[in-house]
């Protein structure tokens, strides 16, 4: 396993981890009474699209042109 190797699959479980911390974040609020739904939607849109496109784009980042 090469070093390039290594920090693929560092990125990747952190971005993993992210959108998984995220995700409970809005379960969670979605589930406490104390809260309205739409604040928390507003609050949490945009790093969640944050994340998400920053997964997406380094899934399909440049390819390796090595045979």
């Amino acid at each position: 396993m090469t070093t390039e190797d290594i920090i693929k699959l560092i990125v990747t479980a952190t971005l993993c981890l992210v959108v998984l911390a995220v995700t409970f974040v809005l379960l969670a609020g979605l589930y406490d009474s104390r809260i309205e739904n739409a604040e928390i939607f507003k609050m949490l849109a945009p790093p969640f699209s944050m994340i998400v496109g920053a997964f997406v784009g380094y899934m399909a980042g440049k390819r390796d042109s090595k045979p």
